[in-house]
C-alpha cells in the first residue's frame, strides 16, 4: 500500500515527464494501430485476390484456354446456373485486346505483378512501424535519463532510509507504466467506440493507396488497368468486378470488423515505458550508491 502511495505521489512530482509520456502514447498507439490495420487489410487483400483470381481458372481446359464440357463442370460446380446466381451484376467479358496470349499465362503474369506491389505495401508499413517504434523508444530513453538525472537528490534520500536501488527502480517503471497503461486504454476505448467510422476511413485510404501504387508501377490509369483484366474474365461467370478482384478486402465477410494490432502495440510499449525508466533509475541509483 505504501509502495501504491508513494507511485502517486511521485506521478504528482513528475507530472511534466508524464504528461509527455502520455503525449507520446497517444502518437505511439495511434500510429501502431493505423500501420497494424493496413498490414492486415493487406494481407487479407493479397489473400482473397488469390483465391479469386484461382476461381478465374476452375472451369478452363489446362492447355486449351476453353470451357470444359458440360461434365466437367458440374463436376468443378461451376455449371451455368450456379454461375449465373452472382451478386454484384458481374457478366461474362469477352478477351480482347491480347490475342495470342492464353489465359493462364496472362493471369500468372497479372498476379506476379500485383503480387509484388501487395509485398512492396506490406514491407512499407511494416518499415513505417519499426520505424515508429524507434522514435518511441529514443524519446522515452530520453525523458527517463534526465528525469533520473534531475531525482538523483530524491533517490540518495531514499537509499539514506534504506530503499534498495531496485525498489527505487521498480517505482519509476510503475508510474511510466501507469501513464502508458491509462493512456492506451482510452485510446482502445475510443478507437472501438467508433470502429466503423474509422475503419471505412481507413479502408478507402488503404484502397486508394494501393490503386495509386499500381498506377504508378504499371504506367496506366486505374481504368486501364481493369480493361487490361477484363480478357481473364472470358467465358467467365463471377461475384466479383476487376476491380473488386484488385481490392480483395471490400466483401463484408472478408473486412476486418475493428482496428487490428492491440496486442502487439501494448506488449511493445509496455516493454518500453518500463524497461527503460527501471534501467535509468537503477543506473543513477547505484552511482549514488558508490557516492554515499
Amino acid at each position: 500500500m505504501k509502495f501504491l502511495e508513494r507511485v502517486i505521489m511521485g506521478m504528482r512530482y513528475h507530472r511534466r515527464a508524464h504528461i509527455a509520456i502520455i503525449i507520446l502514447t497517444v502518437l505511439f498507439t495511434t500510429a501502431g494501430l493505423f500501420l497494424q490495420t493496413n498490414l492486415m487489410l493487406e494481407n487479407q487483400a493479397r489473400m482473397t485476390f488469390n483465391q479469386r483470381l484461382n476461381q478465374l481458372s476452375i472451369g478452363t481446359d489446362s492447355g486449351t484456354g476453353r470451357m470444359p464440357s458440360a461434365g466437367k463442370q458440374a463436376a468443378n460446380g461451376t455449371s451455368g446456373s450456379a454461375a449465373g446466381a452472382n451478386t454484384n451484376g458481374a457478366t461474362a467479358t469477352p478477351q480482347t485486346g491480347m490475342p495470342g496470349k492464353h489465359p493462364t499465362v496472362i493471369k500468372k503474369g497479372v498476379a506476379k505483378r500485383i503480387a509484388k506491389i501487395y509485398q512492396s505495401q506490406t514491407n512499407l508499413y511494416q518499415l513505417i512501424f519499426w520505424l515508429s517504434t524507434g522514435v518511441f523508444i529514443i524519446a522515452i530513453m530520453f525523458i527517463a535519463f534526465r528525469l533520473a538525472r534531475r531525482n538523483r537528490d530524491e533517490t540518495r534520500a531514499l537509499m539514506l532510509v534504506g530503499k534498495h536501488p531496485g525498489t527505487i527502480a521498480f517505482q519509476s517503471g510503475a508510474e511510466s507504466f501507469i501513464s502508458f497503461g491509462g493512456t492506451f486504454a482510452i485510446v482502445t476505448l475510443i478507437s472501438l467506440l467508433f470502429s466503423t467510422q474509422i475503419m471505412k476511413v481507413m479502408q478507402h485510404l488503404n484502397r486508394t493507396t494501393f490503386i495509386q501504387v499500381l498506377t504508378s508501377a504499371t504506367g496506366k490509369s486505374q481504368t486501364a488497368v481493369e480493361n487490361s483484366l477484363s480478357s481473364m474474365f472470358h467465358n467467365h461467370m463471377t461475384d466479383f468486378t476487376s476491380r473488386s478482384l484488385l481490392v480483395g478486402h471490400d466483401f463484408g465477410n472478408r473486412t476486418l470488423d475493428s482496428l487490428s494490432g492491440y496486442s502487439i502495440t501494448f506488449l511493445i510499449g509496455a516493454t518500453i515505458v518500463i524497461l527503460l525508466p527501471f534501467l535509468a533509475t537503477l543506473l543513477q541509483a547505484h552511482r549514488v550508491r558508490r557516492a554515499l
